[in-house]
């Protein structure tokens, strides 16, 4: 039989077709096509067949709470990651053969043929080294700010946590060991880049280069307990989690720093409307300004 995440790879690629191999690939991963005929045209995490089937990906992680010190489950949506991953390893198993062939055979030609000499090849990282690079480090609606506990202190109050990339370094590895040192965590163990949101510039305030954002997501749940749990202060910490108003707050003397959550706030809401970035455990970082704004709006609106 075929593997079920070959029929996985089959959905999330849209391979198949109405006829030929590609119809026999369908009826062998017991693909439901449309009434036309038509394969699916792409992963829907959304998409329900006729018997209430649905495909999604979940990650389950049994792991000790640094709290409660006891074992946890812990379960984070991973549909968009598993489809990266299962692209990949078709493409180290060699399984995207018939794929391509039955791409190949159907009246669908544009499909996308998955194959070495047609994959598209991962972007390259730019060598960042002598530029600052900050971590914007999302969990939910809340992201990370530090605080500096050398004595004296290095920064005055929180700030995001950045550092100057090194010789041969990107600026998404400048922005894991920005996370690393500066959130004393194991960055490539609690961390996802989040590859389709660009880097954003926090300006200065007297000119001179910016500083280089790069988004990153937590890979684990919130501690078990309501949301607001992870809002406390703690100040012998590095770092806390803060929503919209808190990090305001908490940058208030840093009008740069906000200009570019603001925008980074913007590019969240666009990401979040297409599934780029998720929207879960409170929702995204920066709701709570357009919800401001749309009272505001509505507020002038009554005026006229």
């Amino acid at each position: 039989g075929v593997p079920p995440w070959h029929a996985a790879l089959a959905l999330a690629s849209g391979q198949g077709a109405s006829s030929g191999a590609g119809a026999q690939l369908l009826a062998q991963l017991d693909v439901e096509v449309e009434a036309d005929g038509a394969a699916p045209a792409r992963y829907d995490s959304e998409r329900v067949d006729r018997m209430g089937r649905s495909l999604w990906f979940a990650e389950l992680r049994v792991e000790m709470s640094r709290f409660t010190k006891q074992h946890e489950l812990r379960a984070a949506d991973a549909s968009a990651l598993c489809s990266a991953e299962l692209v990949a390893r078709s493409l180290q198993d060699g399984a995207t053969d018939g794929l391509s062939a039955a791409a190949a055979d159907g009246p669908d030609a544009t499909a996308p043929v998955l194959s070495p000499e047609t994959a598209a090849p991962a972007p390259a990282q730019e060598d960042a080294a002598g530029s600052m690079v900050g971590a914007l480090v999302l969990r939910g609606n809340r992201m990370v700010l530090v605080r500096s506990l050398a004595a004296p202190a290095e920064w005055a109050g929180m700030r995001i946590p950045t550092v100057v990339a090194r010789a041969g370094e990107s600026a998404l590895d400048a922005a894991m060991r920005a996370a690393a040192e500066q959130c004393d965590i194991d960055s490539s163990g609690e961390l996802l880049p989040l590859p389709d949101l660009l880097p954003l510039a926090l300006y200065p305030a007297r000119g001179g280069a910016p500083t280089r954002l790069v988004a990153l997501y937590a890979r684990d749940a919130p501690p078990p307990g309501p949301l607001e749990d992870a809002d406390m202060t703690d100040d012998e910490d590095c770092y806390d989690w803060y929503t919209w108003h808190r990090a305001i707050k908490a940058l208030d003397k840093d009008a740069r720093a906000i200009d570019a959550l603001r925008t980074f706030a913007s590019v969240l809401r666009a990401a979040s409307a297409v599934g780029v970035v998720a929207s879960k455990w409170g929702g995204v970082f920066g709701q709570e300004s357009f919800s401001t704004v749309t009272v505001a709006a509505r507020a002038g609106a009554d005026k006229w």
